[in-house]
């Protein structure tokens, strides 16, 4: 390899095509030799180096300075693969590496580098940068086996030698990195991309478990998790992953938007959880276990109307997922603080009359609670037409029996909405 026709590195393989020696120039002078034994086996000078796996990665590195030193060393990985973090074993000292989606890297710690140059999906990298010990005599690619990789470009800078898969027109872009999805693939050969831990979703739910609700919202997150592209991955996938509990913190964060304090709106929310979870479904055949994700989902199926709405347009259906998750600017850490707040509730019958408990549109039973708003008795109403109230528990009980009321008398239920009777539930 040259550059304005000096060498600055040279690379010898065995008959099998695997680097065996690479030998570094600077300014056409011979400054660094390493011999290759497989990636278990390094010799730079009288430096050895010794890595341990399990299975496939990469957990561990020992370097011996002959004749004496040695240092081991743990490395920890991301999703996919790159290293990381890397702890001394004796000191407990880390160093921290970040890359960006493409493979440069976006952090360091300071005045430290990594002690391997296995660094980006555990590739290795002839990159200049402060992530190795290259530092500037880096040429600005990573060693993928067959080819050379530029992660500044996201591309490979010789084009595949085969298709891996003629079906897929992604492969036919023979520079192209990963099907253009790092966030989910590595490439340990250079050939052909392969699913990193995320390929999958992590939450595979049991659909005997889940209200028919319940699954069409699941059908939905799969959707989405399959959008690589949705603005749910840039919010939620930094960390390679995008799980059930951030789909239910999306869905019930359309919930939360019309409501200033989320404490009461998330307090009514849990404790209608917990009623729904000891009584509404009492006999079901579906998972009422707040506390797992299919008992969460369901609830969320039953209880939010607009993640029903959203479900029925795509659970089993086509349908355009980034119309129906329209994206706005919010503080996505309140409404998974809901969600874990869910997950953390107990079936129970005892609730305060003043607890704050359901949240609701107006239009779902409009006439009683239209009345119920004219006479003050409703905790907190916002919106127009169609508004969003908050009630407390002595008044949700009373709007329900008043309907059951008019139900089984076949009268209008709003003729129950009255002062007496209030009194009774609400004192």
């Amino acid at each position: 390899m040259k550059k304005n026709s000096v060498t600055q590195m040279k690379f010898i393989y065995d008959g099998d095509g695997r680097r065996v020696k690479s030998e570094a120039y600077t300014n056409g002078v011979l400054t660094e030799t390493i011999l290759f034994i497989g990636a278990h086996y390094e010799v730079k000078g009288n430096e050895i180096t010794k890595y341990y796996f399990a299975g496939t990665t990469r957990v561990a590195m020992r370097k011996y300075i002959v004749p004496q030193t040695t240092t081991l060393t743990y490395l920890i990985g991301d999703h996919l693969g790159s290293t990381s973090l890397a702890v001394d074993a004796t000191t407990g000292a880390v160093t921290e590496t970040r890359y960006k989606a493409w493979g440069e890297v976006r952090y360091t710690t300071p005045n430290k580098t990594l002690p391997t140059r296995f660094t980006f999906t555990s590739q290795y990298s002839y990159v200049a940068d402060d992530a190795t010990d290259l530092g500037s005599a880096g040429f600005g690619l990573m060693f993928y086996q067959s080819r050379f990789y530029d992660p500044s470009l996201g591309r490979f800078t010789q084009a595949d030698s085969i298709v891996p898969n003629p079906f897929n027109s992604q492969d036919w872009d023979r520079y192209s990195y990963v099907q253009n999805s790092p966030l989910k693939y590595t490439d340990p050969t250079g050939h052909d991309a392969k699913c990193s831990i995320q390929c999958q979703p992590l939450d595979v739910l049991n659909m005997g478990k889940l209200s028919k609700r319940g699954k069409d919202l699941y059908r939905t997150y799969i959707k989405m998790w399959n959008n690589a592209d949705g603005w749910w991955w840039t919010t939620y996938g930094g960390d390679g992953a995008f799980t059930i509990d951030e789909f239910m913190a999306i869905n019930w964060h359309y919930e939360q938007a019309n409501f200033g304090n989320l404490d009461e709106y998330n307090a009514a929310v849990k404790n209608a959880a917990a009623s729904w979870s000891a009584h509404a479904c009492k006999n079901a055949t579906f998972s009422c276990d707040l506390s797992s994700a299919e008992g969460s989902l369901n609830f969320l199926g039953y209880y939010s109307q607009s993640a029903q709405g959203r479900a029925n347009k795509c659970g089993s259906k086509p349908c355009d997922i980034e119309k129906v998750f329209n994206y706005t600017e919010w503080d996505k850490e309140s409404a998974s603080t809901l969600v874990a707040g869910i997950h953390g509730m107990s079936p129970t019958t005892e609730f305060e009359t003043g607890d704050w408990f359901s949240v609701g549109n107006v239009s779902m039973n409009e006439e009683v609670y239209r009345k119920m708003m004219r006479k003050g008795w409703v905790g907190k109403v916002v919106g127009g037409n169609d508004p969003m109230i908050i009630l407390t528990y002595c008044q949700a009980t009373f709007a329900w029996w008043a309907i059951a009321q008019g139900n089984k008398n076949h009268s209008r239920p709003s003729s129950y909405i009255n002062a007496r009777n209030y009194a009774g539930f609400c004192g």
